[in-house]
């Protein structure tokens, strides 16, 4: 039931599958991204270099070009972040450094939906993990296995007691969670 829910609602094929996993961003779906921020940033500077706006003008269009090109750059890096999902939590692998939230000291769940446009259905899930010693982890819909993480994560919030945001909650009935 969640996967054929989760799969109308994120627009792609959803499953929930055993444990351990690592997991990974699919790098089609960063290439696009990363491609939008760099087109993003070109086309900004490329107005400001080429057509010497007023500084009115021209400042905020350069402020948009760092924000399209630290966008690109942020999609860019997800390319080498790794997740390792078990029954005991879920850790970020990012070279040496580990990021972990165990499962039994979840302290904050928050899943939010951002359609692709007010009318539609489709869109993308955000989950965001806390822990009690201000660990975070966000991922969205996007990365792979993300109904194996989601079902695991609900289910410790639900161990954990936690108490929900009502948007959490209703995302979480959506999904019959």
């Amino acid at each position: 039931m969640l996967t054929e829910k989760l799969s109308r609602l994120i627009g792609q094929p959803a499953q929930v599958t055993q444990l351990p996993l690592t997991l990974a961003y699919p790098p089609k779906a960063l290439g696009w991204e990363t491609l939008k921020g760099a087109a993003g940033a070109a086309i900004c500077f490329g107005v400001v270099g080429f057509l010497s706006p007023s500084p009115f003008l021209g400042w905020p269009i350069a402020g948009l070009g760092l924000l399209f090109g630290a966008y690109g750059m942020q999609q860019f890096r997800r390319r080498a972040l790794r997740y390792r999902l078990d029954d005991q939590g879920f850790t970020e692998l990012r070279g040496d450094a580990r990021r972990a939230i165990r499962w039994q000291e979840l302290a904050e769940f928050h899943l939010k939906f951002y359609p692709q446009n007010k009318r539609d259905a489709v869109g993308t899930l955000v989950l965001i993990l806390k822990d009690g010693s201000r660990g975070r982890l966000k991922m969205d819909s996007t990365l792979e296995q993300f109904p194996t993480l989601l079902d695991q994560a609900a289910t410790a919030a639900r161990a954990c007691n936690l108490t929900l945001d009502p948007t959490t909650e209703d995302n979480l009935a959506q999904l019959d969670l």
